[in-house]
């Protein structure tokens, strides 16, 4: 990571420091963290690693010239407007997903302790740009969310205590949909976008396709409906005799036989896909893994 030329400061003087240190770790880092490859880690083997674990957004800001289709470029709601608007708060402990949202539920990444100590921004993040930016960012997401006592109070009680990096600030929140589709019709970088989007919530198939493919119901209703209103028709003098009546009644009356068959080997082909893809990828986690392990059990011996 790139470090400043220039000494940086914190965001905020020390008479607002709210926290105290943590014993857990230097300036109340976490004890233990996760590395890229999934193995558990002590803070003293990377600091500036488990940091920007925590609140790294890369992914976003890969995405910010598109995240017009998702969100505005505005701050995000307080924590009260979104109660009014009956909106589930879930923590998340992902960077990734703060202040993403779908029908009735917004993430929300809980504040963590150490981040509003003066100290660990004097000993720690004012000598990396990078690491600066996304803990000044997320601050400001917390800014935008807490605004008043109201606030803090909800905050409080449902997460336990917006969008980091700079780019990231722009916005404030997004719509988790719109994400997806972006990540999949407009910025794919590997074929797992394709499938999964930016974010995923889909545990069976099921799921899946009855979110996905429940707009049909309505399509078949509604042609259930136009037949109906052209045997009506048909029985009708001046419509039984119209060429362009007929023409199009036939084209309706095909469409609906035909189009049942294409759906259900769209469906199923879309199917194979995903079972394809999920289980190549479940062997290579698997090998992944096993080297892994094999690394790890040489290293300790």
């Amino acid at each position: 990571m790139p470090t400043s030329k220039t000494r940086l400061s914190p965001p905020f003087p020390t008479s607002t420091t709210t926290v105290r240190p943590l014993a857990a770790g230097p300036n109340g880092l976490p004890l233990v963290f996760l590395d890229a490859d999934g193995c558990l880690r002590h803070f003293t083997s990377g600091v500036p690693q488990c940091l920007n674990q925590e609140l790294s957004i890369d992914r976003l800001n890969t995405l910010h010239r598109h995240l017009w289709w998702a969100g505005l470029p505005t701050h995000a709601r307080p924590l009260h407007r979104q109660a009014m608007l009956g909106r589930s708060i879930i923590p998340t402990s992902e960077a990734r997903y703060h202040l993403l949202w779908r029908r009735q539920q917004i993430f929300v990444k809980p504040l963590p302790e150490y981040l509003p100590g003066h100290g660990f921004w004097e000993k720690g993040q004012c000598g990396n740009d990078r690491l600066h930016e996304l803990a000044s960012g997320f601050l400001l997401s917390w800014v935008w969310l807490v605004r008043s006592e109201v606030d803090f109070g909800i905050a409080r009680k449902r997460i336990n205590a917006g969008r980091v990096g700079v780019e990231g600030l722009v916005y404030g929140e997004l719509r988790i949909d719109r994400l997806n589709q972006i990540c999949r019709f407009i910025a794919p970088e590997t074929f797992r976008d394709i499938v999964k989007g930016y974010y995923s919530g889909y545990l069976t198939y099921g799921n899946f396709f009855a979110e996905n493919f429940a707009w049909l119901v309505t399509v078949f209703a509604f042609t259930s409906v136009l037949l109906s209103a052209f045997q009506v028709g048909a029985t009708v003098g001046k419509l039984e005799s119209s060429f362009l009546f007929q023409n199009f009644a036939y084209s309706v009356a095909m469409s609906s036989i035909v189009s049942p068959f294409l759906l259900t080997f769209l469906a199923t082909l879309l199917f194979l896909v995903l079972f394809g893809y999920h289980l190549v990828q479940t062997i290579i986690y698997q090998k992944e893994k096993r080297k892994l392990r094999e690394k790890w059990d040489y290293s300790s011996e």
